[in-house]
């Protein structure tokens, strides 16, 4: 007997069973042998099935919207010609999406679907075609999280066929997110992104400038790290000394440097070069009112580099010294009171003798009237030496 049933979602696992329904009402149990699993088919498990994506502006990963690629139920395409590589994994279950070039240069990038699903990116193929599903010809199959589409025509369809290339050592199905990037649009330092600056006083949250160096072309500079791979950015200074935080997000980057520019795009002039992004730095000796240019490349030297990050320059906060601390009010009804407060842009104090001789970051300073001999402190941070002075 066949049965037939409708309305499944794709690329699923179900379990179908069995079992026997007799007259009078007597209905059997299932049994383990009356199972059956199988995964439904994908819908773009073909190259004439792609699904349609259009290409994102590279910085805007990985906050731009995603496409889910998902193997459960894949088979492999008999249209991907058997003149490809080996390497290519021809002979591995895929699926299918097709771009339509609006640079000459594009890449994908990818990402985890969710944190409970974890895949190897090094085992992550990509191929890239031209042509029609009838006819492809082969452009390029790499691997990686983060793969670059050179030499190609403005205005031309792409197809682009994701698969597991090492099934035998790495046996999962892709689960992941991606995104069909260009070229950051603030690739040069003409198109450089403006970033805010967290004034003194701020008690708000402040979002950040996405940024990501992932297929930025090299351009000259000033400094030693001329012809690297590079993103641009701006701001001007409001005091003398600003704080810039630079941090990693998907990526985790260790060859990330960036370096400040006064001057204008074409006559820069080095003020810091070379500063390693892991930490933020404090940048001192800056003119109040004039536009600074912020260069973040990578010393890698290799364009498919996935390096994504966020950045943020901070004022020093207007509590940073113990004699100006920030006055917190206290209820008297039990609720709570709050005050939002960024510890970047702040600076050591040397404590008294009975705490720590000197603090191991940057420090602000609060100061409250007690209204009895008791109060109550709570406080959301990553931060473990939080200590208490008396203030009379």
């Amino acid at each position: 007997t066949t049965f037939t049933v409708n309305d499944l979602s794709p690329s699923t696992l179900y379990r179908a069973c069995i079992k026997t329904v007799c007259s009078g009402g007597l209905i059997s149990t299932y049994r383990d042998l009356s199972y059956s699993s199988f995964f439904t088919l994908s819908t773009n498990d073909s190259c004439d099935t792609a699904i349609a994506i259009s290409p994102s502006i590279g910085n805007d990963f990985p906050s731009s919207n995603l496409t889910e690629a998902n193997t459960l139920g894949a088979t492999a395409d008999p249209s991907v010609p058997t003149t490809s590589p080996t390497t290519c994994g021809s002979q591995f279950k895929d699926v299918w999406f097709k771009f339509i070039a609006t640079e000459t240069t594009h890449g994908l990038i990818s990402t985890k679907i969710n944190e409970y699903y974890d895949f190897n990116f090094s085992s992550l193929g990509v191929s890239l075609y031209s042509g029609s599903c009838e006819n492809l010809t082969l452009i390029s199959c790499q691997t990686g999280v983060g793969v670059l589409f050179s030499n190609l025509i403005v205005g031309t369809e792409y197809y682009v066929r994701l698969y597991n290339n090492q099934p035998t050592v790495d046996n999962v199905d892709i689960r992941i997110k991606f995104a069909i990037v260009s070229a950051p649009s603030n690739d040069i330092c003409a198109n450089a992104t403006s970033v805010p600056i967290v004034a003194a006083n701020n008690n708000v949250p402040i979002t950040p400038i996405l940024g990501n160096t992932f297929g930025g072309n090299a351009t000259s500079g000033a400094c030693a790290s001329a012809n690297t791979l590079d993103v641009w950015y701006k701001f001007t200074a409001t005091q003398t000394s600003l704080t810039v935080l630079i941090e990693n997000m998907t990526s985790n980057s260790s060859t990330r440097r960036y370096d400040i520019y006064s001057g204008e795009c074409g006559a820069l002039v080095p003020v810091v070069c070379s500063i390693q992004s892991t930490a933020e730095a404090i940048t001192n000796n800056l003119i109040v009112g004039q536009q600074y240019y912020i260069r973040v490349y990578q010393i890698s030297q290799q364009q498919n580099v996935m390096d994504d990050f966020k950045i943020l320059i901070f004022e020093r906060s207007d509590n940073d010294e113990q004699q100006n601390p920030r006055l917190v009010s206290l209820s008297n009804d039990y609720q709570p009171v709050y005050s939002f407060q960024y510890l970047n842009g702040s600076t050591m104090t040397q404590g008294p003798s009975t705490c720590a001789t000197t603090f191991n970051r940057g420090d602000v300073w609060y100061s409250f009237v007690a209204p009895s001999q008791k109060v109550g402190l709570y406080m959301e941070t990553s931060l473990t030496d939080l200590t208490f002075y008396s203030i009379s």
